[in-house]
């Protein structure tokens, strides 16, 4: 039994990235947990997964791979998620301890890039939100990335915990928030759906931000994080120790860009970005 917890998941690039291992879908049994972006709830699932008796299990962004990790030290787990090390979910890449490795998702470097993206696209923008995730360890990070992204395009950051987000919402208005970026691992459709309404441009790392309303997301590829997350299951299950597994780094991103969003906003995007798009939502 092989198992995905991930709100993100995609079942299509999953299947995909096995079957490109030698995997069809016949070969195995995918169960997959979901907390539905309550993160309070992934230490419940991940005790489920290891009373279940697994193989392997995989878990997407920094939560659900610290609460696979907090669950068993036996089982393998592979995980894609930002600042592996940084978080606390391995202490080396080259040779990760115990029973976790995966692929560094390389959500902190882009954090620059999602932050001048926006300033690029929102030329007036002096303050920037960031709507940060509380019980996300990797906030850390994400907040160490933006403070330097934001002194070298000259605007001010406010950091905003977004736990609630109508909340979140209200103290964006109060400190007069020009655009917003958005933690990954937030309720992305909820979050954009709130900035649509309030007339906010945002960035974030997910598809679904933008499909649900959001100006614009920047991740590493999800083809290639899911090949490497395949990579890694297919060499477990034919007998390698997770230890002996290094961190793959992501190396490729991809763009989505709302279109609609960008008009009803009376923002511009530029010839180049529509070129760099993976995806234009109208």
């Amino acid at each position: 039994m092989l198992v995905i917890s991930d709100e993100h998941y995609s079942p299509a690039l999953f299947e995909k990235a096995m079957q490109e291992r030698g995997w069809p879908p016949q070969s195995y049994r995918l169960v997959v947990k979901s907390a539905q972006a309550q993160v309070n709830r992934l230490d419940e699932l991940a005790r489920e997964l290891v009373v279940a008796k697994v193989n392997a299990i995989v878990a997407f962004f920094t939560p659900a791979a610290l609460s696979a990790k907090r669950a068993t030290a036996t089982i393998p787990i592979v995980m894609s998620a930002g600042d592996p090390v940084g978080t606390g979910i391995v202490s080396n890449v080259a040779r990760p301890e115990g029973n976790i490795t995966g692929i560094d998702s390389a959500a902190a470097a882009l954090t620059g890039k999602r932050v001048e993206v926006l300033r690029e696209i929102v030329p007036s923008m002096q303050r920037l939100g960031v709507f940060i995730n509380p019980l996300d360890p990797f906030s850390k990070s994400l907040v160490e990335q933006i403070k330097v992204a934001a002194a070298t395009t000259k605007l001010t950051a406010e950091i905003i915990p977004a736990s609630d987000v109508e909340q979140a919402m209200r103290d964006a208005a109060a400190a007069r928030i020009d655009g917003v970026v958005v933690q990954p691992s937030l309720p992305q459709r909820t979050v954009a759906e709130r900035l649509l309404r309030a007339g906010l441009p945002g960035v974030s790392g997910e598809t679904p931000f933008v499909e649900a309303g959001g100006l614009l997301s920047i991740n590493s590829s999800a083809t290639e994080r899911y090949r490497g997350v395949a990579f890694n299951i297919d060499r477990i299950l034919k007998g390698a120790s997770p230890r002996d597994l290094p961190i793959l780094q992501a190396s490729q991103f991809d763009i989505v860009v709302n279109r609609s969003t960008a008009r009803k906003f009376g923002l511009t995007l530029s010839p180049l970005l529509l070129s760099r798009a993976e995806e234009i939502i109208d």
